[in-house]
């Protein structure tokens, strides 16, 4: 019996959590239909967050980002909060070509941008977290670009995270859609930007191992490097022709220990 109301439980937790988030991606999409209505603006993507960005906006309700020209984009930053950024949209440049401005943090991974034309996108990325015992917040705050060019955040709402309702490999997100509609030698156009970010768990990586290979498959080299040290640029051997990618990660379930089990899996990549 007991097993039967721990299961009833978890069931409904699993329902709410998932009425929450419907509930949460309709708010903040209709919080960002709203400034475009008020300031002729459109979706452009996200700013997480891990606190309520409404304490930081100012009088009109937004967060203004500074622009700065980066190594190989304009740069748009939020200089008083901490968050991840997911932004994608395509622009004129000075020739009056069209270009692309991306500002994806590290912390996106799989980040995709489906261009059907250059004013409608699809942007999906994945944001992977190694679940706490304590619940953790990401606000998903709509990211909009104004008719002038100028970028802000708009507050959105958030999805929670924990060990005990999200364990590995589950997941949990949002989906943003902005429609807006012109004329276009007389013909009615549709314009749509599609912005959908998961947020996954996943187990605690212990070491990350660089293994490279020969056409032969033979041996070359392997380095180790503790989670987060991994080089962003990698050298490849004389008469390396490949590499492989070894993860060590801890398991652990929700009734663990906060630490988790001692034990690890591995994965090749």
């Amino acid at each position: 019996m007991k097993n039967s109301n721990e299961w009833k439980r978890r069931s409904r937790s699993w329902i709410i959590l998932a009425i929450c988030c419907a509930l949460a991606a309709a708010l903040s999409a209709g919080a960002a239909a709203h400034a475009a209505d008020e300031g002729g603006s459109r979706l452009v993507g996200l700013l997480i967050t891990a606190e309520d960005l409404a304490a930081s906006v100012g009088g009109d309700g937004v967060l203004w980002a500074a622009e700065a020209r980066g190594a190989y984009d304009t740069e748009y930053v939020f200089d008083s909060v901490e968050g991840i950024r997911f932004i994608c949209f395509m622009t004129q440049d000075e020739d009056g070509g069209n270009s692309v401005v991306t500002n994806a943090d590290p912390e996106i991974g799989s980040a995709g941008f489906d261009f059907e034309n250059e004013a409608s996108v699809r942007m999906e990325g994945t944001l992977y977290v190694v679940p706490g015992r304590d619940e953790r917040s990401f606000f998903y705050n709509p990211v909009l670009r104004m008719e002038d060019g100028r970028v802000c955040a708009v507050p959105g709402d958030p999805m929670y995270v924990s060990a005990g309702m999200n364990p590995p490999g589950s997941s949990v997100g949002q989906t943003l859609k902005d429609e807006q509609t012109h004329m276009e030698n007389g013909a009615e156009i549709t314009d749509v930007t599609v912005v959908s970010l998961e947020i996954r768990a996943v187990r605690k990586p212990l070491q990350t191992t660089l293994l490279q290979f020969s056409d032969t498959h033979e041996l070359l080299n392997t380095e180790a490097y503790a989670p987060g040290a991994v080089p962003e640029e990698i050298t490849m051997l004389p008469g390396a022709d490949y590499l492989l990618s070894e993860t060590r990660k801890r398991t652990w379930t929700a009734r663990s220990s906060p630490g988790g089990r001692s034990s690890a899996g591995r994965t090749i990549s």
